[in-house]
């Protein structure tokens, strides 16, 4: 993938949950917005007939997220977001970017280790990136002989913790950490193993399925 890196990572937030909206919170506090490709879509399965999408965004600040009260009225003005032409698909979106944070479908279900197109993107893609996601998964990926850049993101402080809360709390004291490095020097340094990434992906035992995404990806770019 040799497109040109526009921003500093992306980060796509489709549905309207506590987990992605703390993301965004997060995001949001840490003036990260604009360094990245971001979207937070407010997107709610199932709306309830008595009840909008904003209505359920205030309803999870009351209950969840009142820690960020200082900056609701500004996040109220700015939601939903998106800062990218919806037309330009994702694996664009992250191969012109250096660093990858992802929200996985499970966060909070300690039964289910799996991945979904979102961490497949960017094995694809091959991005460092940091991981919103059910305890273990980062280390089922090491399993399978992944470079997931320790070097770089803390994994192991947030990978296996069990309680949601405080693995949430600490996936957020990583990104606080990364938010001071240099992130156009780490994606220079990580050229050769985000390579051995990509080919990790193509000749592991992946579905045939992803593989075939992967040559569709590479095709786009």
């Amino acid at each position: 993938c040799n497109d040109t890196i526009e921003r500093d990572f992306n980060c796509f937030l489709n549905r309207l949950d506590p987990v992605r909206q703390n993301i965004f919170y997060m995001l949001y506090e840490q003036n990260w917005l604009d360094r990245g490709y971001v979207s937070f879509n407010m997107e709610v399965r199932k709306l309830p007939p008595d009840k909008t999408a904003k209505q359920i965004f205030n309803d999870n600040h009351q209950r969840y997220l009142t820690s960020y009260n200082h900056l609701k009225s500004g996040l109220d003005s700015i939601v939903p977001y998106r800062n990218f032409d919806e037309q330009v698909n994702f694996c664009t979106l992250t191969s012109q970017s250096k660093f990858s944070i992802v929200a996985e479908t499970f966060f909070d279900r300690p039964d289910i280790k799996t991945y979904t197109e979102k961490t497949i993107r960017v094995l694809q893609v091959a991005r460092p990136f940091l991981l919103f996601a059910a305890t273990g998964v980062i280390n089922k990926l090491r399993q399978r002989g992944f470079d997931v850049f320790d070097d770089i993101v803390d994994h192991k402080y947030y990978d296996n913790e069990q309680d949601p809360v405080s693995r949430l709390n600490k996936i957020h004291t990583v990104l606080d950490s990364l938010s001071t490095q240099n992130l156009n020097g780490i994606f220079q340094q990580t050229l050769t193993r985000r390579t051995n990434n990509i080919a990790k992906f193509i000749n592991g035992d992946f579905s045939t399925r992803y593989r075939d995404q992967l040559k569709q990806c590479i095709n786009t770019l």
